[in-house]
């Protein structure tokens, strides 16, 4: 019994790896095909580059209620579940990019056959329509092969092409080069008319002149057509015509000239695996993968056509399906192709031309233009040839932040400037813009006398306000100096707005002033930010292992390496210019010293620094320190972390603050010699002991970010320290 259960088993398998196009060696991940790459390098890129996709697949699905603690039964089927699911496995799944193409754009309607048209009335039931093109090698035995099989293929075909919609399918054979033989000529001929003639006719004519080689001229090939007894009398008669004609096909378009056969559905280039012919599976998976947008196109342009080729009565039905498929798949090929180059290409697109077009038409009242003259005129800014040209939605927030650049740009740059306003014609939302924007720049802006500012004016009332800095994020800016939360800016009802008007709620108003709220000078609120310090970030890899060594204690401090004496004096520059004499021990003694931990995703880490030179070390007293030393290197771009050849092992690495655009530094470390196994935690400390403890730290971690939240968190923090015996830590954040 157990012998026929797995004989039962194993031709079961064979069965299911056969339905399924499964060869030997094949591996997946989820239903997901795995690389076959032999390089280990590619392998692992792969490999990554699918789990991370099968993770953001598996959230989505948990965030949509998809997956939970309960359901369903089985995560792996609900995984394989969606849109993007196919029956069979099939090659164009491992391709990364697609290829498309409009190979035939001086071909028309005339060269297509049809394979099991559907009559003119029913054409409005099609979900999409399919243009097949074959671009084979006509001088070449192979070539002519895979015509043939081309053209039985598509002369029997299935029963429906896709599980769940209707596809009509017309198909043409083109020529990839110049023919240079008489067979070939004449073929071309023939292909340039093909829709007046059955494609089993075809078929015959293509089958009786492969491996013939004896023809030396026109006349010879169609002497043997002649002879060709399977076609009708009229039929023969006709095609003898059209290859005596010198009406030949167009030479296909190919983007690699080394491909001599291949085929394109609707422009999607497909080219078998060695000198395979196409199969009845490679054209369903082709139109799996085009459905979407094919049955979008067919229903954007099929009622358009439709009346147009019925408007001359029933003598024009019956060429109504080649006029339908050639519209349809030109302009589907044509399009994908676009979208393919717009989607792959780097290059910014010139939009100098369409300014410059706009320029001449003064009446639009969308386009603005500054600065043209000045441009034109003064010498200073004639050999710079810079001009900026935008287009902009006046109801975005992108808008609202390059508002003020532009102001900038215009009046203290004075760089000739053309502003193309593109508004949208449906808004969703009632209320766009909620939040306003101002940029801090002045030419005569100064510390002291005249600091760096920025005024909001016309404000709303009504609503409560907040106010943010919008900086990049290795800046650490706060606040300064505030009366008022910047949390919740609000007016009062009986002083107005402002600073004062603030105080004078908080304080209950004056009895004695009995000035009117528009009188008095309430209106100006004023907050001060400054820069507490840049931050050095970056990631940080295990070069023994690949991975972010999560945890591992990282200190900044400043550099030694200028060797400065305890009594040495050193000068100071001030704000205002002027410079300062300070002994470097009292420097010293500032706090220059930041620690930090490299954390699990993707290994980053951040340590807050100011302009000068920084030594980034493993903590010292650390177990990471016994563990690890830096090394250098570089990560590529299939992932794989590469070290230098001279890379040799340090305890530290210089880094420099010189700017305010500080990019991400990339930290390898790799294990010291008998540490290769080594967790970095230890792990001798036993968790029961822990809890036993009676005096177990209690860490509170708070983020207050106006006086609100303050208060708040006074009142916490009172709670807390009232109703625990343990003893509390608070860690407050910046």
């Amino acid at each position: 019994t157990s012998t026929k259960k797995n004989g039962a088993n194993y031709e079961s398998s064979v069965q299911f790896a056969a339905d399924k196009l499964i060869r030997p060696g094949m591996s997946f991940f989820n239903g997901l095909p795995l690389p076959d790459d032999p390089s280990m390098e590619s392998f692992g890129a792969g490999l990554n580059e699918i789990l991370q996709y099968e993770q953001r697949h598996i959230m989505q699905l948990a965030m949509k209620g998809v997956i939970t603690d309960t359901a369903p039964k089985s995560i792996y089927a609900s995984v394989l579940s969606g849109d993007k699911l196919y029956k069979q496995y099939h090659p164009i799944l491992r391709e990364t990019a697609s290829e498309y193409s409009v190979v035939s754009p001086k071909s028309d309607w005339h060269s297509l056959m049809l394979s099991t048209a559907p009559a003119p009335s029913d054409y409005s039931n099609v979900d999409a329509i399919f243009l097949i093109e074959g671009v084979f090698d006509l001088d070449s035995p192979g070539g002519i092969e895979s015509a043939v099989s081309f053209l039985d293929l598509m002369s029997s075909p299935p029963d429906t092409w896709h599980d769940s919609k209707l596809a009509s399918l017309a198909f043409r054979i083109l020529p990839s080069g110049t023919p240079t033989s008489p067979q070939s000529q004449v073929l071309s001929n023939i292909l340039s008319v093909a829709s007046q003639f059955d494609p089993a006719d075809i078929t015959a004519v293509v089958k009786k002149l492969r491996g013939d080689t004896s023809h030396e001229t026109v006349a010879d090939v169609i002497s043997t057509i002649e002879k060709i007894e399977d076609i009708s009398g009229h039929m023969l008669k006709n095609m003898v015509e059209a290859a005596m004609k010198e009406t030949s096909c167009p030479v296909a378009n190919s983007t690699t000239p080394e491909k001599k056969n291949f085929y394109v559905v609707n422009g999607r280039v497909y080219v078998p695996t060695g000198d395979a012919s196409i199969s009845i599976s490679d054209i369903k998976m082709l139109i799996s993968f085009e459905m979407d947008k094919s049955n979008a196109i067919t229903k954007l342009i099929l009622p358009h056509l439709l009346p147009a080729t019925s408007e001359k009565g029933e003598a024009r039905n019956e060429l109504e399906g080649p006029v339908i498929h050639h519209a349809i798949g030109t302009s589907a090929a044509i399009l994908n192709e676009i979208l393919s180059a717009s989607s792959s290409s780097s290059t910014s697109q010139d939009v100098a031309a369409t300014f410059d077009s706009l320029h001449s038409d003064s009446g639009n009242p969308l386009y603005f233009s500054w600065n043209d003259e000045s441009f034109s005129t003064s010498s200073s800014t004639r050999h710079l040839q810079v001009k900026v040209s935008v287009i902009l939605d006046p109801l975005t927030e992108p808008t609202q932040r390059v508002a003020p650049l532009l102001l900038a740009i215009r009046d203290f740059l004075k760089l000739p400037l053309r502003l193309m306003i593109a508004p949208r014609k449906i808004v969703q939302n009632d209320v766009p813009l909620s939040s306003y924007y101002r940029f801090v720049a002045s030419p005569n802006a100064f510390p002291d006398s005249n600091p760096p500012k920025s005024l909001f004016q016309n404000l709303p009332t009504n609503h409560l306000l907040t106010l943010r800095m919008d900086v990049p994020e290795a800046w650490d800016v706060q606040q300064a100096n505030a009366v008022q939360d910047t949390d919740n800016l609000r007016c009062d009802t009986r002083y107005g707005c402002g600073d004062e008007a603030h105080v004078l709620a908080n304080e209950g108003g004056r009895e004695q002033d009995d000035t009117e709220p528009a009188q008095r000078n309430v209106e100006s609120t004023q907050i001060e930010y400054s820069v507490k310090s840049l931050l050095f970030f970056g990631q940080c890899y295990d070069v023994s292992q690949s991975t972010p060594p999560n945890g591992l204690q990282l200190t900044l401090d400043r550099s030694k390496s200028s060797d400065i004496s305890e009594s040495e004096v050193t000068a100071e520059i001030q704000p205002d210019g002027d410079q300062q004499l300070s002994d470097s021990n009292r420097v010293a003694a500032q706090n220059e010293h930041t620690d930090t931990l490299v954390m699990k995703t993707v290994g980053y880490w951040q340590l807050a620094a100011n302009p000068g030179v920084w030594d980034l070390r493993i903590d010292e007293k650390s177990r990471g320190a016994e563990i690890y030393h830096m090394v250098e290197g570089t990560v590529a771009k299939t992932g794989k972390i590469q070290l230098s050849k001279n890379s040799a092992e340090s305890t530290s690495k210089t880094l420099v603050m010189k700017d305010f655009t500080n990019q991400g530094r990339l930290l390898l470390v790799k294990r010291r010699t008998g540490f290769e196994q080594v967790n970095l935690f230890r792990e001798e400390v036993d968790l029961d002991e822990i809890q036993e403890e009676k005096d177990e730290t209690v860490h509170v971690f708070s983020l207050a970010t106006g006086h609100a939240y303050e208060r708040l968190l006074k009142i916490m923090m009172l709670s807390v320290t009232k109703r625990t015996t343990s003893p509390v830590k608070f860690w407050l954040f910046e």
